[in-house]
């Protein structure tokens, strides 16, 4: 229990957009068989191991908003950068949902960690073309030139009456993406995006 908020509520967006899995979830891994799982969360404790032949493993127990889960980390153990493993680290994992090579168990095979505290990749936002006036790119033109930074734009134009999406990239400007920047996207009536 936290009394001031949980550490991981900056990164509230992240794991929303980036995660498409919570650990409570693993709860019943029958649901995500063959499954890819991306997981978000905080590092609460690590340990290195070895097995009896004397290969290293890791035990990595992360939290997220819904549970904690403590993983082992065989495959591709060496390859993983250790400031991973470091407590209070926030890292994304995308792992596998199979069966066991020995038995017919369910097991969780972690491929790949990431710190989930990087930059965005991308925003998109989306338009309706209706609601188009030369005003609104005026003003999405100065929140861009505004807020620049690292992350790509791409705006999603779209005519839901007769459901047409053309998306467009921005290959001129990028975007620094904070609480600044959606407050005025937000502003202008821009209220649908998506991050990646």
């Amino acid at each position: 229990m936290y009394v001031s908020g949980h550490p991981l509520d900056k990164y509230f967006e992240k794991i929303k957009y980036r995660c498409n899995c919570e650990i409570i979830q693993l709860n019943d891994l029958r649901k995500l068989k063959n499954k890819n799982i991306v997981l978000g969360g905080m590092v609460t404790d690590f340990e290195e191991r070895e097995t009896r032949n004397g290969n290293k493993y890791g035990v990595l127990t992360i939290e997220d908003f819904t549970s904690s889960k403590q993983f082992r980390i065989f495959k591709n153990y060496d390859s993983f950068n250790t400031s991973f493993f470091e407590l209070g680290a926030v890292i994304e994992i995308s792992a596998i949902v199979e069966k066991n090579y020995y038995n017919d168990d369910l097991v969780i095979n972690i491929g790949e960690i990431k710190s989930l505290d990087r930059d965005w990749r991308m925003i998109s936002v989306n338009l309706e073309v209706d609601d188009i006036k030369v005003d609104i790119i005026q003003k999405l033109e100065d929140i861009v030139k505004h807020n620049k930074g690292k992350t790509n734009l791409e705006i999603n134009l779209f005519l839901s009456k007769k459901n047409i999406f053309v998306p467009l990239r921005c290959n001129t400007f990028q975007i620094k993406y904070s609480e600044k920047f959606k407050k005025e996207i937000n502003k202008i009536g821009i209220k649908e995006y998506f991050l990646n």
